[in-house]
């Protein structure tokens, strides 16, 4: 078959097939414009034999059906992007939660950091009546301790404390009691025998003069007990027949390590007591 003239497309308005219509401008092929789509082909009108519907039919669908499930697409497709949204606002609060906890965890050890780093204030400590003085940390507190002349607690850990006992003694002497190293021994087995005691390793002693060329004996040493590790530094000395101990207290090991600051400050308590005779 020939056609003659020129096609036109235009786009037509709603039909069975919803495409754009081949028209032919002579108009004599003896076809209704109507049932022409763009493949050229006539299209079947919808009707009760039509293969579409006796597909459908085969199925146990209406073509009603399909049009449902047209009209219902979009909703479905809406559906899924509201679950997809649901979902990435779940990751990006779930994000969210991780870089907040993250930044709290750094900014609680930059905290920490600076308190280690912030130094321990010191002031004056004398006691007339019993006749010693000592530096002491400004900011502990001061509570009543038995058979102790004074006690110093911090008040952030009571593992860290100070603590000054005055006994009379009948020797006249540090010397009478011992050497330095005699008065090491002694510590060393009464520490061990403790039931709590797990290791003890010595530091440093050493011996410094104070007035009136009065011996003082101070030793440092750590201890592993089954309540913690700990540092201990003891000062030892008599005079006018009173026996004097200074003993600091306080938290170090490798599972907790003593802040630098308190470390230092505490050997300067150690190193400043001294007697009032």
């Amino acid at each position: 078959m020939a056609l003659t003239g020129r096609a036109t497309l235009l786009l037509s308005g709603p039909s069975n097939c919803g495409c754009i219509h081949h028209i032919s401008s002579a108009g004599r092929m003896g076809l209704n414009p109507s049932r022409l789509c763009f493949t050229g082909l006539p299209v079947p009108r919808a009707g009760g034999n039509h293969p579409s519907r006796r597909r459908a039919a085969a199925m146990g669908m209406d073509l009603s059906d399909s049009e449902q499930l047209s009209a219902d697409f979009p909703d479905r497709v809406r559906a899924r992007s509201g679950a997809e949204e649901s979902t990435a606002g779940g990751r990006r609060e779930m994000l969210m939660s991780i870089m907040l906890f993250g930044l709290s965890s750094q900014l609680a050890r930059a905290e920490e950091l600076s308190q280690d780093s912030a130094p321990l204030l010191l002031k004056v400590f004398s006691d007339d009546k019993v006749g010693f003085s000592m530096l002491r940390p400004a900011d502990w507190n001061k509570v009543d301790k038995p058979g102790a002349s004074v006690y110093f607690e911090d008040p952030q850990s009571s593992k860290n404390n100070i603590g000054v006992t005055v006994n009379p003694v009948r020797i006249p002497s540090l010397k009478a009691f011992g050497t330095v190293d005699d008065v090491t021994q002694k510590l060393i087995a009464a520490e061990r025998d403790k039931p709590s005691t797990k290791e003890m390793q010595v530091i440093r002693v050493q011996e410094r003069q104070l007035s009136k060329d009065t011996p003082l004996y101070q030793l440092e040493y750590t201890l592993d007990t089954s309540r913690g590790s700990k540092r201990v530094l003891t000062a030892v000395t008599v005079a006018a027949n009173k026996l004097y101990i200074l003993n600091i207290v306080y938290t170090d090991g490798s599972k907790s390590p003593a802040p630098v600051a308190i470390d230092d400050a505490l050997h300067k308590v150690l190193n400043s007591f001294n007697l009032i005779i």
